[in-house]
Formats: C-alpha cells, sequence, structure tokens
C-alpha cells in the first residue's frame, strides 16, 4: 500500500488508502508473476521471480532520507542488500557493472513497479552526465556524483554498462518512446567511448580497465574493446528501432573494425592478449573474463572461439575471492 501525503500536513488532514490482498504461498509478491507466456510453468515463474526480488531488489534503496537528509526515496541502488548495514554505504549506483547486473536481474522479473525503480536509477545517474566530455560517474557518495573508481582509476564501464542497462530497460518494457527521449543521452555517453578510439588503428586506447578497477590495464585493453564491438551492434540494434538506419549502420561498421582490429593486434595463438602497447608490445595475464566477452560478441571466429574455451577449461579453477 502507497500514500502520498501532503509536504505539510494537519491533523484533521484525511487520507484514502487501498490495499489489495491476494493469495500466495510463494516467496514473492503475487502481482509479480509475469503474465506472458502463459504457458510458463509455476517452477519456471518461481525461479524467474524469487531470485531478484529476494537479492537485487532489495539492494534498490527506497526509503525517504535513505541516502541522505532530504534525499529523494529512490534513484540509488546500493551493493548489497541492508542487513542493516550495506556494503561501501553510503556509496551507491556502481556501473562498472554493478548495476548492470542488478537492473537486469530486476527487470528479469516483469514487476512494472520495480523496472520503474529501475529506470529512476538510470535516470538519477544520467542526469550527472559531464556534458562536455560525456563521462557518467562511476558511484555516488551519498549524493556527490564520483567520477572515478575507487582505487583513483579512470573506467570505460560506467559508460558502457550505463548504455548497456539503458537498452536492457528498453527491451524489458518496450517503450521505445521513452528510449527515443532518452537517446541523446545515451549518444552523448557513447562519445565518451568514442573519443578513445584511434582512427589509425580502429581500436579504443584506455587509461583503465573495463570492470577490475583494482588491476592496472591501459593502452589497447582486449576488455573495454572487445566489449565495445557488442555494445555498438546493441546500440545500432536500438537505433534501428528509432527508424535511423543511417546512426545503425555506421555502429555496425564500427564494431566490424574494432573486432577486425582485435584479431589482427591482440591475438596471440589461443587468446587475446591483455593489452596491445602498440609495435609488438603486449601485456598479458591470460584474461578469462576479456577472451569470454570477446567469444560472445562474435569478435573470435568459430575457430579461436574453440581455442579460447579450451585455454580457459584445461587452466586452474578461480580461486575462491570476495568479489
Amino acid at each position: 500500500p502507497r500514500s502520498t501525503p501532503k509536504p505539510s500536513s494537519a491533523a484533521s488532514d484525511v487520507y484514502k488508502r487501498q490495499v489489495q490482498v491476494a493469495v500466495n504461498d510463494a516467496d514473492f509478491p503475487a502481482g509479480g508473476l509475469p503474465v506472458e507466456p502463459r504457458a510458463m510453468t509455476r517452477s519456471d515463474a518461481h525461479a524467474l521471480v524469487a531470485g531478484p526480488l529476494g537479492t537485487s531488489a532489495a539492494c534498490l534503496v527506497t526509503t525517504p532520507n535513505g541516502v541522505a537528509p532530504g534525499a529523494p526515496a529512490e534513484g540509488h541502488c546500493a551493493t548489497s542488500i541492508a542487513q542493516p548495514e550495506r556494503g561501501y554505504w553510503p556509496l551507491t549506483n556502481f556501473f562498472d557493472p554493478d548495476f548492470f547486473f542488478s537492473g537486469s536481474a530486476i527487470l528479469g522479473a516483469g514487476e512494472p513497479y520495480l523496472n520503474e525503480l529501475v529506470r529512476r536509477v538510470i535516470e538519477h545517474s544520467g542526469a550527472h552526465i559531464d556534458k562536455a566530455s560525456g563521462q557518467l560517474p562511476h558511484h555516488f557518495n551519498a549524493l556527490e556524483p564520483v567520477f572515478t573508481a575507487i582505487s583513483g582509476e579512470i573506467q570505460t564501464g560506467p559508460n558502457l554498462f550505463f548504455m548497456r542497462t539503458c537498452l536492457a530497460y528498453a527491451r524489458a518494457t518496450q517503450d521505445l518512446e521513452l528510449l527515443r527521449s532518452y537517446m541523446p543521452t545515451i549518444r552523448l555517453a557513447a562519445s565518451f567511448l568514442d573519443g578513445s578510439v584511434d582512427p589509425h588503428v580502429g581500436l579504443a586506447n584506455v587509461s583503465g580497465s573495463l570492470m577490475v578497477d583494482v588491476f592496472l590495464r591501459s593502452n589497447f585493453t582486449s576488455d573495454t574493446n572487445a566489449a565495445l564491438v557488442g555494445l555498438y551492434d546493441e546500440l545500432a540494434d536500438a537505433e534501428e528501432a528509432l527508424g535511423n538506419a543511417t546512426g545503425a549502420a555506421t555502429l555496425r561498421g564500427n564494431a566490424a573494425i574494432m573486432a577486425a582490429a582485435m584479431n589482427r593486434h591482440l591475438w596471440l595463438g589461443d587468446h587475446y592478449a591483455t593489452q596491445w602497447n602498440g609495435g609488438s608490445s603486449t601485456r598479458d595475464f591470460v584474461d578469462y573474463d576479456a577472451n569470454s566477452i570477446a567469444v560472445a560478441f562474435g569478435v573470435a571466429n568459430e575457430t579461436r572461439s574453440k581455442s579460447i574455451l579450451e585455454r580457459i577449461s584445461s587452466g586452474n579453477p578461480c580461486p575462491a575471492a570476495p568479489t
């Protein structure tokens, strides 16, 4: 139940409140069940809805003054559920890619009210985009936007994963008019990444990693460039949906050029190097994440994808780590 009192109320004011009660023996609200597809089994619906409602949705900050005195009740997502403390508190809205994962999971629940809360987080971060450079905040410290990672490094991830979250919202809601109205912000965010692309090489030259901010990566990195290939294709789909065939063709061309450049400069026989520094100089950690992204977004052809996956399968399993 929700009610909206006046900013200042008197004891004589009267409010009306409506409550809808539904019988449900599952561990998620009855209204959270998706309407379509109607052929979905109850167990499938349970798996779809219970996960995000029990985890990611509980990371949303929805209490008045929850972030700071006088702060809006929505627009922030923490890194963890309140127990009662939250991880990294009062830091919120990490797009590195924390909220891309959380927001995508919440959208998967198919609950309109939760979709609205995801949109408010997107718009809160988008409202603080640097109008000159197009850079997005890495996170917020209470109400203050912060543009560098906790390590002090500038990353490409916040911009890239912010845009991917915007597109995930558009796909989940099919709200093309909202996408059209928000496209200028998305294009401005893309311009920050476009500015890092060396036109002679066809690759982004960056000062930091995509999403592992405590390990330095720089120059022509495989993680950012592989992710950009996928992002350009996703943005092309969005432009096509809005009727911008010319913009879509340009983006697909950018993706093809970048994929070809990765295969030319970063391939080391059975995986892509961590970074290429120009000439014959590379730095390599055999990144499973960057190489998996390259497979997922079609940077690697079938033969190279098989080599990458065999290299990953034959390696030692990742040790247990807090992140």
